[in-house]
């Protein structure tokens, strides 16, 4: 009796946390996609309003020095609205370049549609370091996202960035350039680090080709192995992996192609399951010294008259009344 009550106790709480880490895991998640929702509408704003800048359209229709430091400033101030903001960079399509980084190197022209990485009419597929650039012309003057990507500067280190970029055209919607503005991790990581999915749960993001957006290990960015450990968590939508050993949830982010994935780890169960099970051994156990206490008296209660009668019958035997 005590087994099966044992048995379905340990069930039944083992499915009670299950639902309970399925559930906050999922509200977790699409709370945090609602976040990274509008975070990413606010840079986003930014992005559109440089491209839709008259200083921006002017510099690029016709650049002069006074011109360029114009943008300079206006970059600068842009940088400092937001701690996130690494960089902020304009490419015109004749080839001028304005970036507030002072090392950044870039293969420019007089005429940038002809630049293999620059022109919209090309094959989207190249592997190229300034894909993006072609990406955002063949998108029109809409502002599109980037992978990770890792950035050198002897001014700021080793980071690693996403960009958002978006063509700028003039009134007739003829490509005049490109701006970009490069995004580092501090928002994202503080908010993503803190959620709650166990000791060993985490969140990372992938864009729609499954490069990764964002991981707390940066060294997934680079490593084949360690992307390769990531497969199981891409592949279940809301289910677990890993003979369940954890908990998977993907939120879609509206308008950016990227796909929060939040990994609940299930130790909280294992430890309580554990606790039942050692709980029900020790009852058990307890129980068993109890039955074998109680068997010890009652075996003493039904044996001493047995004795009493026995060394009777032996006296009278041996001739005693």
């Amino acid at each position: 009796l005590l087994e099966i009550v044992g048995g379905i106790y340990y069930q039944t709480s083992s499915v009670a946390i299950r639902q309970t880490t399925e559930q906050n895991t999922r509200k977790t998640i699409q709370q945090s996609g609602q976040f990274i929702t509008s975070y990413l509408q606010k840079v986003k704003q930014t992005t559109s309003s440089l491209a839709e800048n008259e200083k921006i359209k002017t510099y690029a229709q016709t650049p002069s020095q006074e011109n360029a430091e114009q943008l300079r400033q206006l970059f600068a101030t842009i940088l400092k609205t937001d701690s996130d903001l690494v960089s902020a960079i304009l490419v015109t399509k004749d080839g001028n370049l304005i970036s507030t980084d002072p090392e950044l190197t870039m293969k420019t022209s007089a005429d940038m549609m002809k630049e293999k990485w620059f022109a919209p009419n090309l094959n989207l597929t190249e592997v190229d370091d300034r894909l993006p650039f072609r990406i955002a012309i063949h998108k029109g003057a809409m502002p599109i996202l980037t992978p990770a990507r890792r950035t050198v500067s002897h001014t700021t280190g080793e980071k690693w960035v996403i960009s958002i970029m978006q063509e700028v055209v003039d009134k007739d919607g003829k490509n005049l350039g490109v701006v970009r503005l490069d995004i580092g991790y501090k928002t994202l990581e503080a908010y993503l680090d803190q959620l709650q999915l166990g000791k060993e749960g985490f969140t990372f993001i992938v864009d729609a080709n499954h490069d990764f957006v964002y991981h707390p290990k940066k060294a997934v960015y680079s490593s084949h192995a360690e992307m390769k450990a990531m497969a199981p968590y891409l592949s279940v939508k809301n289910g677990y992996v890993k003979s369940k050993q954890a908990y998977v949830s993907q939120y879609q982010i509206p308008n950016s192609g990227w796909t929060l994935i939040g990994v609940s780890s299930m130790e909280q169960l294992h430890a309580v399951q554990t606790q039942i099970l050692w709980s029900f051994i020790g009852t058990g156990l307890f129980a068993l010294g109890v039955c074998l206490i109680g068997i010890w008296f009652v075996l003493r209660l039904w044996i001493k008259p047995l004795r009493d009668l026995q060394a009777t019958i032996l006296k009278v035997g041996s001739g005693h009344s």
